[in-house]
């Protein structure tokens, strides 16, 4: 079947609102307690009155991974694909304010709500992001994927570092931004799953060497190892759920391998894993979707996701494709 470029970019975005929208209710829950909660079959649900975060959110409602991710890809809109840290810092706490206008409390990471501390206490947004190591710069970053062909490798990778800069500078988080996102560019572009995992683990390795070294693994090898588990189980022993770019990171190229072929089964698998279930659901959808285009996904979720947070992605995908130069 013939995918349009548009087609997957649109499949992308989507897949990332609906696997953030399906892992909303299970987040930091256990597994035994989000398979209870997503049901049988999985599906949409409110979050449960006692949630510690997701209290009050609906059945279809998005989270801080989709809101945080069309801001970034209307920075980049709006500044023709390049965007400096001085107006994501800006940008990250005119957002903040919003959130807590709405009464919408504890949605933000540990490596973001700590930079955007510093940044109120004058810190330069240069220095706010040496400490972040966890997964707020990979669930973010698929616009930049949508945005650079594989042939602009290097801009793809200087611009995951602009974006990751001001939470995440280290080399852990970059090494996932730039890994999401070299899968979602190489996908659009109609690349096998092989290609695009390659080039994946090729620009995570390049990546790697940025930042702030940490003593994280080699995401490349975290990824190559998240390919050859055979159930979901085995990933959740192998790797983890927690909001650590070393766990959350692999275990959504596990979901991805194991439902490459059922973009629906892909994100079902992520929102049930327990731990970072919003985030490894929306960085599983975002690849997927990628990967499979707007047919992957079934047009009744879209129509709820669409209809419960007004979501109107087709419009930044349109101006992303304008500005996507290929060679």
């Amino acid at each position: 079947m013939n995918v349009t470029m548009r087609e997957r970019a649109l499949g992308s975005l989507w897949g990332l609102a609906l696997g953030d929208a399906l892992g909303m209710p299970t987040q930091e829950l256990s597994r035994s307690e989000s398979l209870e909660i997503l049901g049988n079959p999985p599906t949409f649900r409110d979050a449960p009155q006692d949630h510690p975060f997701a209290t009050g959110l609906k059945a279809g409602s998005i989270t801080d991974d989709t809101e945080q991710t069309l801001l970034f890809a209307e920075l980049l809109i709006e500044n023709l694909g390049v965007i400096s840290p001085e107006q994501i810092a800006q940008s990250l706490q005119e957002w903040e304010t919003q959130q807590i206008a709405l009464g919408r409390f504890g949605l933000l990471g540990p490596s973001t709500k700590r930079a955007l501390e510093e940044l109120r206490a004058g810190k330069d947004p240069s220095e706010t992001g040496r400490l972040g190591t966890t997964n707020g710069a990979a669930m973010r970053i698929s616009s930049v994927g949508i945005l650079y062909p594989p042939t602009k490798r290097r801009e793809l990778v200087e611009q995951c570092v602009k974006v990751s800069l001001v939470t995440h500078n280290t080399d852990v988080a970059i090494s996932g931004a730039a890994a999401v996102a070299a899968a979602i560019s190489a996908f659009i572009d109609g690349q096998t799953f092989s290609q695009a995992i390659a080039f994946a683990i090729e620009v995570a390795n390049i990546a790697m060497k940025l930042g702030n070294q940490t003593a994280n693994p080699p995401l490349s090898d975290l990824i190559e190892s998240a390919l050859t588990v055979t159930t979901i189980e085995e990933a959740i022993e192998r790797f983890g759920t927690s909001v650590e770019m070393r766990e959350s990171l692999p275990m959504a190229f596990a979901c991805l391998s194991l439902g490459q072929d059922s973009p629906w089964n892909a994100i079902t698998l992520a929102a049930g894993v327990g731990g970072d279930t919003d985030t490894i659901g929306a960085i599983t959808g975002a690849m997927i979707g990628a990967k499979c285009g707007m047919d992957g996904w079934p047009q009744g979720a879209i129509s709820l996701v669409r209809r419960v947070n007004s979501l109107n992605v087709e419009t930044t995908v349109d101006s992303l494709l304008e500005l996507r130069v290929e060679e």
